[in-house]
């Protein structure tokens, strides 16, 4: 009768979970150490956590939001990986204060630490949210190894015109019809979220 071999057997483990270890948050380097475990049944299960990834698939407005801006999510050379999902929430009035001692008329949640959250809004004509301006976005901030650091950035733009295309005497026409902008308002809400690691405590 053959025995299951002994744990400490590392090269013949049954499974792996790979442990990725943030060692350096300013700049997303991680440590990836592998973690066995016993044989049974003669299997061998890998796991192995998720990157920290924008989920655009759910990221978005909600379904009761009016806005029809278009977002765009992205990070920059001074912005780091935060495995954390966030929920901007609008106002009609101003709500908030960002970091950078601008009004604005909206809140960041932190949903994944169930937390009122830091921002940085860039608001060029002063109404208090970041609008079809090029210029002006909003970042997320957090607090990382006692340092404070830019997470990730939302700019908004106008919605794409729609293209209308009909026939006239055997010929196509495409005319381009315009959609009125409708700005983020009080009950809208915005969804960053994003795929994330097992994790304790980050950072």
């Amino acid at each position: 009768m053959n025995e299951d071999p002994p744990v400490k057997l590392i090269n013949n483990s049954p499974y792996v979970f790979i442990d990725s270890i943030l060692i350096d948050p300013l700049l997303n380097r991680y440590k990836h150490i592998p973690q066995e475990g016993d044989l049974f049944d003669g299997m061998r299960i890998l796991v192995e956590s998720d990157l920290i990834v924008l989920n655009t698939d759910k990221s978005g407005w909600t379904e009761a939001s009016q806005s029809n801006f278009m977002p765009r999510i992205s990070l920059t050379s001074q912005s780091i990986l935060y495995p954390v999902d966030y929920e901007i929430h609008f106002f009609d009035d101003w709500a908030d204060t960002s970091s950078n001692n601008k009004p604005a008329k909206f809140r960041v949640w932190n949903v994944t630490e169930e937390k009122w959250n830091k921002f940085f809004l860039k608001d060029f004509n002063a109404n208090g949210i970041p609008d079809e301006d090029p210029r002006e976005y909003l970042y997320m901030w957090e607090t990382v190894a006692g340092n404070e650091v830019k997470t990730w950035r939302l700019l908004f733009s106008p919605p794409d015109p729609i293209m209308d295309t009909t026939w006239i005497a055997g010929s196509m026409i495409i005319d381009t019809i315009p959609v009125t902008p409708i700005l983020p308002t009080d009950g809208d809400i915005f969804l960053i979220n994003t795929f994330k690691p097992f994790r304790g405590e980050y950072g």
